[in-house]
């Protein structure tokens, strides 16, 4: 966990150094909170989202691909510690075979698709 922590803050600061805000900041308006401005947001974003087709088609194939992947490794995981009794170390290592495995298939299958 603490490794993963330092990865991500670690690649944050060249991010954070060299890229500059772009917008002026935004004052919050009275009686708003944050939440309920990015509720607002997200809903005219949805409602706007007929405009962008292509978006829309990549967001439910990332969302199909995405479920794929998850459930691939959640059957492997559960199957290998329930069924075979393996442990931490061998469902990690299980895991990472299987994804590996599940996302070259994802790939082969692309030829397939197109």
């Amino acid at each position: 966990m603490v490794i993963t922590a330092v990865f991500f803050a670690a690649s944050t600061i060249p991010t954070i150094l060299w890229i500059k805000d772009r917008a002026a900041a935004q004052k919050l308006p009275s009686g708003e909170n944050y939440l309920a401005i990015g509720f607002k947001r997200l809903g005219r974003t949805l409602k706007s989202i007929h405009h962008f087709r292509e978006f829309g088609k990549f967001m439910l194939a990332f969302l199909i691909y995405n479920d794929g992947i998850m459930m691939a490794m959640d059957f492997a995981a559960i199957i290998g510690g329930v069924l075979y009794g393996m442990k931490q170390e061998q469902l990690i290592i299980l895991t990472t075979v299987n994804e590996k495995c599940a996302r070259q298939a994802a790939e082969d299958f692309i030829p397939a698709a197109e």
